[in-house]
């Protein structure tokens, strides 16, 4: 069996090894008493409940730490979140994504007069730190993508253009 890890569901309830709430990194071991008594889900403690229920039964009947399961991470700095939760080693692979490269060369963004921000408007992602970014630059933003950080992004940085939702819009030149 090969398993494909583009988040951390296979080892961690909430899926991600943050603490939503506290807008930090999750330190504690998956499943252990700790983080079970630990409000981490971004839509609440009844959801934490729903997940670490899910968890508990996906261990019961698939324990990675028991089954032959292969994993497949998309990058190699997600080993050591798979380690702590039991996942022998020896078993998980990275293959990272295969892309090329959309110019022939290296670019330059600190030559281009704007910066975007496409996805999902959650913190995350990284949204506000774009933000920051291009105001820190001097440079003009220009967000494409839904979410909860839309009325955050329209209060906090009133110079960032906002994009209605769909992706395939025309973005001005």
């Amino acid at each position: 069996m090969v398993l494909h890890a583009h988040d951390y569901f296979l080892a961690c309830p909430n899926g991600g090894f943050i603490n939503y709430p506290t807008a930090s990194i999750c330190g504690l071991d998956p499943m252990s008493l700790r983080c079970l008594a630990t409000q981490c889900d971004k839509r609440g403690f009844h959801q934490k409940a729903w997940r670490s229920t899910r968890h508990l039964l996906m261990q019961r009947f698939s324990a990675l730490q028991r089954q032959p399961a292969n994993i497949v991470l998309v990058h190699e700095g997600m080993r050591r979140f798979f380690n702590r939760a039991g996942i022998d080693d020896s078993r998980m692979v990275t293959i990272r994504n295969p892309v090329a490269p959309f110019l022939p060369s290296g670019a330059r963004p600190q030559e281009k007069c704007d910066f975007f921000f496409i996805g999902r408007l959650e913190p995350e992602k990284g949204f506000e730190d774009a933000a920051r970014a291009a105001h820190l630059a001097g440079v003009p933003l220009h967000v494409i993508g839904e979410g909860a950080g839309r009325a955050l992004l329209e209060a906090r940085y009133p110079q960032v253009t906002l994009h209605a939702g769909a992706i395939a819009r025309r973005l001005p030149a």
